[in-house]
């Protein structure tokens, strides 16, 4: 169609497109900013009125209430994503999409709600902590009413960025205000939840009034067909959750809160540093999920510029990370917890590999419609990193457990980019 339209026409349709994906950029890259820097800001409040164990503590609760964030989340912050984007000029698949993703989403709560309400009622490891998981899960109510899917599809991202931005400053200021000794502990939790409760509700509030979007009537037939759309999705999360969040639940189970303490802590730092990066990802794949209807060649060409400069910027970072790490685990953590220096070098590849694991497998197989590939190799770092995590944990601590993480994503790298290899998609 686009041979048929004037060129000055052609320019400004062009010209409209990269102000569109700078300006998501720009307003993901200050989302990303609150969600990874915030932390490290914070953390060093943390760390001090906590102590490590009680910080282990907090971390051991906040990575088991994860898992049923990926379950309230499903598929839909992809899945739903690539529906907006292909949906955004028709206004009642809008609203229909929306509607039976909430839905879901809502049953998924109170599904997660009941398991957690029996995990702390009859287990004793839950009992003993009982309020810290109940308080803990406020987040996933948060999560339940965020529809950043949504945004991001219709490549909007301003509106949640700056209500994102009004909530988590809330959040920092009442840490720094409230939490100051180990006693506090169920403070963090609460705000938490308060902040992104208050980012959820208002971000409701704009799809009502800035997009028209109602609720439509919820069908069966539309429930099953979101089920499958976000299936793969959601069992590649799970699969990855193997070897992101289990390695802090096993590490305070097995080794104790300290441990995981000065585990989450190195990997907070390395993921921060990773989150740079997570713009430019969220950025393109609505993009490239529109541009492989149009031209499956400029699509494949857009991923190699992609591959070439994630490459040369999460190396640098890479770098960054492994020669600056004393000095990053004094800002962040304190004097105290400088025996997490060398594993913080250890898990400092992780910006590269994690990048590039994206680049091959979000970006590129899952636009490409390799879907249970994607899945299947997903599931084979997972498999290697659940059966080893318990043994490593246990006898090795933090340090295995870091060492293991990175053996089990550079497989997955390297699996996704043998697999586009073989298909002819030569990204490097």
């Amino acid at each position: 169609m686009k041979r048929f339209l004037p060129v000055r026409v052609q320019g400004l349709l062009l010209n409209q497109t990269r102000k569109r994906l700078i300006q998501n950029f720009l307003s993901l890259s200050v989302l990303q900013g609150l969600n990874y820097l915030l932390p490290l800001l914070v953390m060093p409040v943390l760390m001090q009125a906590l102590g490590v164990a009680t910080f282990g503590l907090l971390s051991y609760a906040q990575a088991f209430i994860q898992y049923f964030i990926i379950v309230i989340d499903y598929g839909f912050d992809l899945s739903g994503t690539q529906q907006i984007a292909r949906h955004r000029e028709e206004p009642a698949q809008l609203r229909t999409i929306v509607t039976h993703i909430l839905a879901l989403k809502l049953i998924f709560f109170i599904g997660s709600f009941l398991v957690l309400w029996g995990l702390v009622t009859w287990v004793p490891v839950f009992m003993e902590n009982r309020q810290l998981f109940l308080v803990a899960f406020g987040v996933a109510l948060g999560q339940l009413f965020m529809p950043v899917w949504f945004f991001q599809g219709m490549e909007r991202m301003k509106y949640v960025t700056i209500v994102h931005l009004i909530s988590k400053a809330i959040y920092a200021s009442l840490i720094l205000l409230l939490v100051r000794q180990p006693e506090d502990i169920l403070w963090v939790p609460v705000l938490q939840a308060l902040g992104i409760l208050v980012a959820g509700g208002v971000s409701l509030g704009l799809l009502w009034k800035e997009f028209g979007i109602r609720p439509t009537a919820v069908t069966w037939q539309g429930l099953r067909y979101q089920l499958g759309q976000g299936w793969f999705v959601f069992v590649s999360n799970v699969s990855i959750s193997a070897y992101t969040i289990s390695n802090t639940f096993f590490l305070g189970l097995l080794a104790g809160p300290v441990a995981a303490g000065y585990y989450s802590g190195a990997e907070k730092i390395v993921r921060a540093v990773q989150g740079l990066f997570i713009p430019v990802s969220q950025t393109l794949f609505p993009y490239l999920s529109k541009l492989m209807h149009t031209s499956k060649e400029r699509m494949v060409e857009v991923l190699r510029q992609l591959t070439r400069w994630t490459f040369l910027g999460a190396a640098c970072a890479s770098v960054a990370i492994a020669v600056m790490a004393p000095l990053l685990v004094r800002w962040v953590m304190g004097e105290e917890f400088l025996p997490v220096v060398p594993v913080l070098r250890l898990m400092a590849g992780l910006p590269l590999l994690v990048c590039l694991s994206n680049v091959f497998g979000i970006q590129a197989m899952l636009n490409l419609g390799y879907r249970k590939q994607f899945f299947f190799i997903l599931c084979t770092g997972s498999l290697l990193n659940i059966c080893s995590v318990p043994f490593v944990a246990g006898r090795f601590e933090y340090t295995g457990v870091a060492i293991l993480l990175m053996a089990t994503e550079g497989l997955v790298t390297l699996l996704m980019f043998a697999y586009l290899y073989k298909k002819g998609i030569k990204l490097i």
